[in-house]
């Protein structure tokens, strides 16, 4: 076989150099992906349709904002920006998605709709007192923060952000005052208040011929005085882009809305959702769990992924896309693994689930298996009062129980939801991402026994879902 651009160049030079890992995609949670269906899929991994999308128009969304996914959709993120105009729910507005075949705005053109976008935010904004209790903290098509409170199902404040706010992840500050926000396509950091909608923070990264995007990576130090950052830039060239070391920086929040980063240190590719700790330290997740000295950039690996050392598994595969385990002070991610009777791996005994995390408090790292592999899960979260259970969520709700590694008990949900997270009192399992509902459970039960619906009607796609303990 013959490269025939020059991605296909570096991978043939990976594979020579001994760095397939460098260049290389997702390993198995691809396995019912085709290229001549659309948005992609044709089987699940365990060869029929329960495990896709339900609908599957729900994954439309899930696959182009982010870009992550090897897809038969336009890529949102980067050459097709405007591609879901005028469509923000893609379950009922599908049809109205066209050819992706309009020209990309010219540089200046992007400055001034940013700059109008930022400014109609200003105008666009209803919020309300805040309560005691829990809230709920997402973003949703076509640009908006939105803050419910969970024990009324109401919405308590309603930001328009002015500009595109999917993949939307989220990070809070300790006093849960301040919701800053990956948007504009990663590209920008901005920080909300999200009880009056004012933008107290904003760090623009891209400049000049330098496009910067923060893959997933952001998190806040535990007394609130900096924001932390993995930036990918890549420099656009007359005949090629050029992609450049990926950048740990650091910002004090209190920089404004001309922010520029206080200090920057090489860090490692591949690098996704974040977390700090009360030690001072960030752990970033990519080819590891990275440990992160931010005042110096000193980098070590704190759970080993790639370099594992468990002879009977295959390499595990981790989607590290939605930061959960908050109210657990932690850091939490699943993974999968193909388990194998001996050392030479030729025959396997089980594909497994397991789960890392790192308690933010200590420091302390743990890793262990939970369950066979039987459900597709995207993320998952332990209970705030009771850690032994994990709930995990797709096109079915499961609760784990991680002592006996028993499957407690699984229902089906009325379409895919993407993220999850437990009520600060671990009596209610919140689902939401995908489409333009956050739907309510029962954790004992799993009952569903309440929804909230997204204002906007727009949908959440891939955005974090954060529980804002108050009072």
């Amino acid at each position: 076989m013959k490269p025939l651009n020059q991605k296909a160049e570096r991978v043939q030079q990976a594979a020579a150099q001994g760095q397939m890992e460098e260049v290389r995609a997702m390993q198995t949670v691809t396995a019912g992906c085709a290229t001549t269906f659309d948005p992609g899929w044709e089987v699940d991994p365990f060869g029929g349709l329960a495990a896709l999308c339900q609908p599957m128009e729900a994954d439309l969304y899930g696959c182009s904002d982010p870009c992550w996914w090897p897809a038969q959709v336009p890529d949102i993120m980067v050459n097709h920006p405007n591609w879901d105009e005028g469509a923000p729910n893609a379950a009922k507005d599908w049809r109205a998605l066209g050819a992706p075949i309009p020209p990309m705005p010219k540089p200046e053109e992007t400055r001034i709709m940013k700059s109008a976008l930022f400014a109609a935010a200003a105008l666009c904004a209803t919020a309300l007192p805040l309560a005691a209790g829990d809230l709920l903290v997402t973003v949703a098509r076509p640009s908006n923060l939105y803050v419910f409170d969970a024990q009324d199902r109401s919405v308590k404040a309603d930001c328009d952000l002015g500009a595109n706010v999917t993949p939307g992840v989220i990070a809070m500050s300790p006093d849960n005052r301040i919701a800053y926000v990956l948007l504009n396509h990663w590209q920008d950091v901005v920080g909300v208040d999200i009880e009056t909608c004012e933008k107290v923070f904003h760090a623009a990264q891209s400049e000049g011929d330098v496009t910067r995007r923060s893959l997933a990576s952001l998190a806040v130090s535990k007394d609130g005085s900096q924001i932390y950052t993995v930036r990918n830039p890549v420099r656009k060239k007359t005949d090629r882009y050029e992609v450049m070391q990926p950048e740990f920086a650091v910002y004090d929040a209190g920089a404004g809305l001309e922010a520029k980063p206080s200090a920057t240190f090489e860090a490692p590719r591949r690098s996704t959702l974040m977390a700090s700790d009360r030690n001072g330290q960030v752990y970033v997740a990519g080819h590891e769990i990275y440990r992160v000295d931010p005042a110096n950039g000193a980098t070590e690996v704190a759970i080993a992924n790639a370099s594992w050392d468990r002879p009977t598994y295959s390499p595990p595969d981790v989607l590290a896309f939605w930061p959960t385990g908050s109210q657990n002070d932690e850091m939490l991610l699943m993974y999968t693994a193909a388990v194998f009777t001996d050392e030479t791996q030729q025959e396997m005994a089980d594909f497994v689930w397991g789960y890392q995390s790192v308690d933010l408090t200590t420091g302390e790292t743990e890793i262990a298996d939970f369950a066979s592999f039987e459900v597709l899960m995207f993320s998952a979260v332990r209970s705030a009062v009771d850690p032994k259970h994990l709930y995990g969520v797709y096109t079915q709700l499961s609760k784990h129980n991680l002592e006996t590694r028993e499957l407690v008990k699984r229902v089906d949900l009325p379409h895919t939801y993407y993220v999850i997270n437990v009520s600060s009192d671990g009596t209610e399992v919140y689902v939401a991402g995908t489409n333009d509902d956050i739907g309510i459970y029962d954790s004992e039960t799993l009952e569903r026994v309440g929804e909230i619906r997204i204002p906007s009607g727009g949908d959440m796609s891939v955005s974090t879902l954060h529980v804002v303990p108050q009072g």
